[in-house]
């Protein structure tokens, strides 16, 4: 059976899993059915802590061609230290007691609550790794404006576009740092009974307590292993999710697309869908995939869906 990547990333759940997390894996679980991303985003730990120190390559060495008796060329390259901040996104989910204590399975109760409450949590994360907020720089935030071999223009205009991504995951393209003597990436931390002002402000009341954070930081080792097809129109029947645009992207990447798949929303989805009906269309196909189902590809590698990614962004220029 197909997979999606193929090489070992350790994404979110197994992060935790390794480092004997168990607490929080039943929700990530639910989680990952409807931010498929989390499948496949690889995390790594931070060089030190709440900081991540990392060298981006400027300029590769070269060698030369020598003559007999010739000296040898001298490789040198040039880099930069890039230092990137861990930061930390929370949240309390507050149950009230009074919900629970005229249950038959309070406990059933309260984990739905939770959930439901961990799902907004997490939309709003990953609005965040798109779009980006305060210190935090989404992948808006790195690719602003049409550049060549970066961000590609599908054509539409106005403020009813949306965009898709295509992202090649890994140490050495795009990943997710955490602190490296922290909890990996997603936190669920149970804090019992607790005396908390009521919602209205009027007073106290007793409720369960979940807190849910985030740690990370958005590596991007390699430019181009974040590319972006920008002004894709959400509705009509032109300037809509390009396939030649798209072999383009996948030729920019690194590997060609062997580690990457593209992030749509539903907007997207559906139109990617409608082309891969066109059976003349060989730049679209679907496979069967563990852990996935029946997966849409587009020249080769898997779309997943992202709802956080917008259908009503401003066109680029």
């Amino acid at each position: 059976m197909a997979t999606i990547l193929s090489n070992s990333h350790l994404n979110l759940a197994e992060a935790q899993k390794r480092a004997l997390y168990d607490g929080s894996r039943g929700i990530l679980a639910e989680l990952e059915e409807t931010n498929e991303i989390l499948k496949v985003a690889p995390w790594y730990p931070s060089s030190n802590g709440s900081i991540h120190k990392y060298v981006k390559a400027k300029a590769l060495g070269k060698g030369g061609l020598v003559d007999v008796n010739g000296a040898i060329p001298t490789l040198s390259s040039q880099a930069d230290v890039e230092i990137m901040q861990i930061l930390d996104y929370e949240g309390l989910s507050k149950i009230d007691e009074k919900l629970l204590s005229d249950s038959e399975n309070p406990e059933a109760v309260r984990n739905s609550e939770d959930l439901m409450n961990a799902e907004g949590f997490m939309n709003e994360y990953m609005s965040m790794v798109i779009y980006g907020k305060g210190d935090f720089k989404g992948f808006a935030n790195l690719r602003p404006a049409l550049e060549t071999k970066r961000v590609w223009s599908a054509g539409g205009s106005g403020s009813d576009v949306t965009s898709a991504w295509l992202v090649e995951w890994g140490e050495h393209g795009v990943n997710f740092r955490y602190p490296n003597a922290a909890t990996p990436g997603f936190i669920n931390e149970d804090r019992g009974r607790q005396l908390v002002k009521s919602a209205d402000n009027a007073g106290e009341m007793f409720a369960w307590l979940r807190f849910f954070a985030i740690k990370s930081g958005l590596h991007i080792y390699n430019e181009k292993c974040l590319l972006r097809m920008a002004n894709i129109e959400t509705s009509g029947s032109s300037n809509l999710f390009d396939s030649k645009i798209a072999v383009e992207m996948k030729n920019t990447l690194p590997h060609k697309g062997k580690y990457a798949t593209w992030l749509v929303n539903s907007t997207v989805m559906a139109q990617i869908e409608n082309s891969l009906l066109d059976k003349a269309n060989i730049a679209f196909s679907r496979r069967e995939v563990e852990g996935f189902g029946p997966v849409t590809y587009c020249v080769g590698i898997p779309v997943l869906c992202m709802d956080a990614i917008l259908d009503t962004e401003s066109a680029l220029s």
